[in-house]
């Protein structure tokens, strides 16, 4: 499935603070993780009713701006693209 306009327009200014309306969150409290870089931050995760588009919104430590990153779906990516594309290692706070 395509992503509906707002979902296309979140991902072009992932900085934005409030969700679109189109949002619903799955998870009612933040939960807490330390990235690769030792800095915490924390997540909510939200899907999206008309296009059913997952969003992590990360609010990171010492950072200006939230970042929002659109989840794919499995297999949505051929597999010589997938296994190059890393993803960043993120850990459980203590």
């Amino acid at each position: 499935m395509q992503r509906c306009e707002a979902c296309l327009q979140l991902e072009v200014d992932g900085r934005r603070r409030t969700p679109h309306d189109g949002l619903r969150m799955v998870n009612s409290q933040p939960v807490e993780r330390v990235l690769e870089s030792g800095v915490r931050a924390r997540t909510l995760q939200f899907v999206c009713r008309h296009c059913d588009t997952h969003w992590t919104l990360c609010d990171a430590d010492q950072s200006l701006f939230v970042h929002w990153i659109a989840a794919r779906p499995a297999g949505s990516l051929p597999p010589e693209l997938s296994a190059a594309v890393p993803l960043p290692a993120i850990r459980p706070a203590a």
